[in-house]
């Protein structure tokens, strides 16, 4: 299984324009095959911050979903939204232990 973190600091004025991007962005991962779990949230201690939290089968899963043209959009449209580039880590892991 791969995890991806991803944390976008995003421009004021760009606010619910993110949002609604954001959502869009959950809404298609999770159809993908290789989708285990996608989150999206608000950072609320950190003012126009968000994060993306991501659990695909495999890279092929990752693949797939960074080719799609959902995604393409919302990177390319991301550019002019965020104060600075977005931090996004990329984990892999062979197993699971839940708390």
């Amino acid at each position: 299984m791969k995890i991806i973190s991803g944390i976008w600091k995003i421009k004021e004025n760009y606010y619910n324009d993110f949002i609604a991007f954001g959502k869009q962005a959950v809404v298609q991962s999770k159809k993908e095959v290789g989708n285990i779990s996608f989150h999206f949230s608000e950072i609320k201690i950190e003012e126009n911050t968000f994060m993306f939290f991501e659990e695909w089968k495999n890279q092929e899963a990752i693949d797939f979903h960074v080719s799609q043209d959902y995604f393409k959009t919302f990177m390319k449209a991301s550019e002019k939204m965020v104060e600075s580039a977005p931090i996004i880590t990329i984990y892999n892991t062979n197993n699971q232990t839940k708390l």
